[in-house]
C-alpha cells in the first residue's frame, strides 16, 4: 500500500471534513478543496474556472458543486463544467488510508486565467 502513496500529499484527516461538507486547505502552495460525499472524498482545485472565485462553502448537490458566486456547476468526479463556466475544474487523484486524505497534486499550480478587467501598469 505504501507504494500506492508515492506522489500523494497528505491534505487532512477524514474527520476534518463533515459528511456533505467541504473545506479548503493550502498544500505545497496550492489551494485545494476537500469535499465529503457520504464518506467518498474528492479533492479539487479551490477555484471556479469562471471568474476565479473560491469554491469554499459552495453547495453540493449529488456529485456536483455549485459556485456560490455565479452558479457554475462542476462534476466532482470528472471536473466537467456547466454554465456559465466552460473550462473544467481541476480534479486530483485521491487516496484515503488510515483516516488520512491524500491527493496527487500537480507539480506546479496551474496559471490562473487572465481577468479582462485587471491590467498592469504596462498595459494601460
Amino acid at each position: 500500500m505504501l507504494d500506492d502513496m508515492v506522489g500523494f500529499a497528505a491534505i487532512c484527516r477524514t474527520t476534518d471534513v463533515p459528511n456533505g461538507g467541504n473545506r479548503a486547505f493550502t498544500v505545497s502552495g496550492q489551494d485545494v478543496l476537500v469535499v465529503n460525499l457520504s464518506h467518498e472524498f474528492h479533492v479539487v482545485r479551490n477555484q471556479c474556472t469562471h471568474l476565479d472565485f473560491p469554491l469554499t462553502g459552495s453547495r453540493v448537490i449529488g456529485c456536483e458543486i455549485i459556485c456560490r458566486a455565479h452558479g457554475a456547476k462542476f462534476n466532482l468526479r470528472t471536473g466537467k463544467a456547466s454554465g456559465p463556466a466552460i473550462e473544467s475544474l481541476q480534479v486530483f487523484d485521491t487516496l484515503v488510508s488510515d483516516g488520512v486524505i491524500r491527493a496527487k497534486l500537480a507539480a506546479k499550480p496551474p496559471m490562473t486565467s487572465a481577468r479582462p478587467w485587471c491590467r498592469t501598469a504596462n498595459e494601460e
